[in-house]
């Protein structure tokens, strides 16, 4: 377990190369070439490189962190280790089934990108026509990278040795990835392709992804079929849903909108206590 590197250092990497790609659109087109009005963009979508990876790395910092203390702390966690043919062929099932869901996302998308740049195309002028063409290249290879390639990375990190699966009532290491929830739902289910049943211990919960924030399920394999593992599974399921129904019985602060929104469907606090108020004085 002491070979395990944490996984939030390649993401901090990746968004500060983002900054440094940003630097680089803002300044080298202008040094190659006089682009003109075309500057403009350019500097516009640096600057959000820029920022954004810088963003994205401060937020991954914060997580790696967080991982090193998981790992460090005395807290109560399942540590199981696996042999590399089921671990490997577990992962294998999941990516194909991954891979099959991303293709069918792609070409929906690809067709509406599609769709957006030929209306595009005749809504501009004479001059202006080839901004359709570069709207359609530039989200279709956005398309590309984010449905197609992005959710490759889960097989490699899936495959990062040692393949173990460590798992707490709040944070878990599964997949080779680092896992931390507020609310979540857990339970021992089977997966099942027709030649052989692998038992996991999954766990549901809120995450962001490239799609925006999810709930998406993520299986920790059981590395045998021993009543006992089985049973140190269930018993640290039922303490990751005990632990999800005290944090919701705390009562989760709404953010903005959800209040914004309650407050126009006549849903603030109060008008609760109007409602409690009224039914006192009947």
């Amino acid at each position: 377990m002491n070979d395990i590197q944490n996984p939030l250092k390649l993401n901090i990497i990746l968004s500060l190369v983002a900054s440094i790609l940003g630097i680089l659109v803002v300044f080298v087109p202008g040094m190659v070439a006089d682009i003109g009005p075309y500057q403009f963009y350019c500097n516009y979508f640096g600057i959000i490189l820029i920022a954004g990876g810088i963003l994205f790395a401060l937020f991954y910092f914060k997580r790696y962190k967080a991982f090193e203390s998981f790992m460090k702390s005395d807290e109560e966690k399942i540590c199981w280790e696996y042999d590399d043919a089921l671990y490997e062929s577990f992962i294998g099932e999941l990516n194909a089934i991954q891979k099959k869901a991303s293709k069918k996302k792609f070409f929906i998308l690809l067709a509406i990108i599609v769709v957006l740049s030929v209306i595009l195309f005749f809504m501009l002028g004479e001059e202006s026509k080839m901004l359709a063409v570069a709207f359609g290249m530039f989200f279709a290879v956005t398309a590309i990278v984010f449905v197609l390639i992005a959710p490759n990375s889960f097989r490699l990190r899936a495959t990062n040795k040692p393949y173990c699966s460590i798992i707490g009532v709040d944070q878990a290491y599964m997949m080779g990835r680092y896992h931390s929830w507020n609310r979540a739902r857990a339970k021992v289910k089977e997966h099942d392709n027709g030649q052989h049943v692998y038992r996991v211990l999954a766990i549901n919960y809120e995450a962001m992804t490239v799609n925006g924030k999810l709930f998406r399920e993520w299986n920790a394999l059981m590395p045998n079929e021993n009543s006992e593992t089985i049973q140190i599974a269930k018993g640290m399921a039922n303490k990751i849903n005990r632990r999800t129904k005290e944090f919701e019985g705390k009562g989760k602060k709404k953010d903005i909108l959800e209040r914004l929104f309650d407050k126009m469907l006549g849903r603030s606090d109060g008008a609760k206590d109007d409602k409690k108020s009224k039914k006192k004085d009947i």
